[in-house]
């Protein structure tokens, strides 16, 4: 029976190995020669150094010149990946091997060659083929004289051939791809709309770590010229993330130079301390419909930037804002600034409890600002306090009050461009909750509000005012179901507030509207929501909002949302959306937005989109037909499927799903 040895080679054993380096050898028998100065390893024989497995039938090791000779299905696995061969000599010093009759995997190419040289760094392959399909007849191959990988880097391969079964249906002077975790990507997605004919976009991503990565955009439009783009994303989900999109057209088919900048940005600087930026710029109104698709805002009249640091405690919230709003003006056809917030700051103190020794909980807020507007050309500094007492009555086990009195102040450097004069403002507020819990499961909360304005720069209320100085005077009134699976609120207002000269021929017209709410989640794969609110005077329906969703976006799923506006009477608008998998391999995902009137007898599309994936195996194909009221297009991609992709894909769509939003 073969005898099972265990031989450890050490720095600390004999003088002659004190450079080598430390390695383990087990195999069924070992002949060590200590003269010589060699060893000789055979059946079934593993060696580990570092963090390097060599497996074989027969190994000589050379001690002093740290040498090993390998013979028989030799692997070598280490955190590059893996080679296999007949015969491998490897000169540990130098670190540098040869194999013979090799063999490897480094993800996704599974390749064979009749000699691979090199180290850890760079391996030089010679007469070999490539695939990344895993079948033991794979679908392709790749043939090459010559090729080198860097693990964890890239592969180069030149003069490729590229083989279906046995046919070669391509050349190519050199092939190039990224490997390992964060290997860059190249895509390219030609398609074809109605307005260009011909379009060719291509990203090239790449990532820095896991969580950074750069992406270039260049997109070619047949009639309309070049796109330029670019895209940097850095996440750290407990200390920073963000993301800085922008792209840039001139149209040859119009002269206009159309772009689009947008920026989202979080960082925590200390346990107090952080701050948010949001960065929102656009050419025009349409620029995302046309060259933006993926973003949920398709048309905007109305831009907002900002940047603020917050500090927080757990007895107060500091905030230094700068803000800036634009909005679109349709006869320069182009956005114009409309205010400039520089800064903000704003101070409040969450609920202190007896204050001064009475039972009342006491609220404040301040803000300062400097702002300028756009419309009056000038800018307006201004100021507010904010500050009021509160305390909650339990009348009984299921009843309590909550009264709340305050006073505000608001301030103003100037009334108006024509008025220079500061202004003061003072108001007096008032209001009570009133809950009522008759079960577990349902709240009744009645709330009423009552607010005076002062004359300016006077603590008198404004009574000669056309609204007697009176702004608020309202009662409102709420129910609340919850349970489980079903979430129920109803509510409607009254306002007891009158105007000067003002005729009201039914008490009903000051009664707010009927707003009906339903949340029902039957499953963990179902829900539900439907709004419906409605005029209780004259008894029209205001708007109707209803939502179904059902499945796993993932696996399948539908969703189909109707929508009511009396804005539009006598027409319904609906968004809908299929999810499915028809077959192993093929995903098919459909979305629409349509219209029709009420009397369903005409439908109305105003964009649909649908999506195609087919799984090829070793490589995945993938379509977009997207139609938008007058525009057209399809694209189209094919690419590699590799376990490394699919991992960073899955990875950044979490983040961009979390943070991004225009997404």
């Amino acid at each position: 029976m073969a005898r099972r040895g265990l031989l450890l080679f050490l720095i600390l054993i004999p003088p002659f190995c004190i450079n080598a380096a430390e390695i383990v050898i087990s195999a069924d028998s070992i002949f060590y020669s200590d003269t010589e100065k060699y060893a000789v390893a055979q059946g079934s024989v593993t060696i580990t150094w570092k963090d390097n497995v060599l497996t074989a039938r027969q190994v000589h090791y050379q001690v002093e010149k740290e040498l090993i000779d390998a013979t028989g299905d030799v692997t070598v696995t280490g955190a590059n990946g893996l080679l296999r061969g007949e015969h491998v000599v490897y000169d540990m010093k130098a670190e540098h091997g040869e194999l013979t009759e090799a063999g490897g995997f480094a993800e996704p190419w599974h390749f064979q060659a009749r000699e691979i040289s090199g180290s850890r760094e760079k391996q030089v392959i010679k007469d070999a083929r490539f695939t990344n399909c895993p079948l033991p007849n794979p679908h392709y191959i790749i043939r090459t004289n010559k090729a080198f990988i860097q693990p964890n880097k890239r592969i180069v391969i030149y003069n490729p051939v590229f083989y279906v079964g046995a046919i070669p249906v391509l050349y190519m002077p050199i092939f190039a791809q990224g490997l390992g975790p964060h290997r860059d990507d190249f895509e390219v997605k030609p398609g074809y709309n109605n307005e260009d004919g011909l379009i060719l976009k291509s990203i090239y991503t790449h990532p820095f770590s896991d969580y950074s990565r750069i992406r270039l955009l260049l997109d070619f439009f047949s009639l309309r010229g070049w796109g330029k783009g670019i895209e940097y994303d850095y996440y750290d989900p407990s200390r920073i993330k963000g993301t800085v999109y922008g792209y840039n057209i001139l149209e040859k088919t119009t002269g206009r130079e159309r772009w689009t900048i947008n920026s989202a940005y979080w960082q925590r600087w200390s346990p107090l301390w952080t701050s948010q930026a949001e960065i929102n710029f656009l050419s025009d109104t349409n620029f995302n419909n046309i060259y933006f698709a993926d973003n949920w805002q398709r048309s905007q009249q109305q831009l907002r930037s900002n940047l603020s640091f917050t500090r927080q405690t757990a007895l107060d919230t500091l905030r230094i804002v700068a803000e800036r709003t634009d909005v679109y003006n349709s006869l320069a056809d182009a956005f114009e600034a409309s205010s400039i917030t520089l800064p903000r700051i704003d101070y409040s103190i969450y609920p202190v409890r007896n204050v001064l020794g009475t039972p009342f909980y006491a609220n404040m807020a301040l803000s300062l600002q400097n702002q300028f507007i756009g419309s009056a050309g000038t800018n307006f500094i201004s100021g507010s306090l904010d500050g009021s007492i509160n305390k909650d009555f339990r009348l009984a086990r299921n009843i309590t009050v909550v009264p709340r009195l305050g006073i505000s102040e608001s301030w103003q450097d100037k009334a108006s461009v024509l008025i220079p004069r500061s202004i003061l403002v003072t108001r007096y507020y008032s209001n009570v909750n009133l809950r009522l819990r008759p079960s577990m499961w349902m709240d009744w909360d009645v709330y009423y509000n009552y607010r005076l304005r002062s004359i300016p720069n006077s603590l008198f209320v404004e009574e000669a005012a056309a609204d007697f100085g009176v702004e608020n005077n309202d009662a409102s009134i709420q129910n609340s179901i919850t349970t489980a699976r079903v979430i129920v609120r109803n509510s409607t207002s009254y306002s007891f507030r009158a105007l000067r000269n003002e005729t009201v021929a039914d008490w009903r017209q000051h009664l707010g509207p009927l707003v009906n709410e339903v949340i029902w989640t039957p499953s963990f794969f179902v829900s539900a929501y439907i709004r419906e609110e409605s005029n209780l005077f004259t008894g029209d329906l205001n708007s109707v909002q209803s939502i179904l969703n059902w499945g796993e976006p993932e696996r399948r799923y539908i969703n189909l949302g109707v929508f009511y506006q009396s804005a539009r009477p006598g027409q319904l608008d609906y968004n809908a959306g299929i999810g499915f998998w028809p077959a192993k391999k093929l995903r098919i995902d459909y979305n629409a937005r349509l219209a029709s009137s009420s009397g369903l007898n005409e439908f109305r599309f105003s964009d649909h989109e649908l999506k195609l994936y087919r799984d090829l195996h070793c490589w995945e194909f993938k379509m977009i037909y997207r139609k938008r009221l007058a525009s057209e297009e399809v694209y189209l991609q094919i690419g590699l499927k590799t376990a490394a992709k699919i991992v960073r894909d899955n990875l950044y769509r979490k983040q961009e799903n979390e943070f991004y939003p225009w997404r």
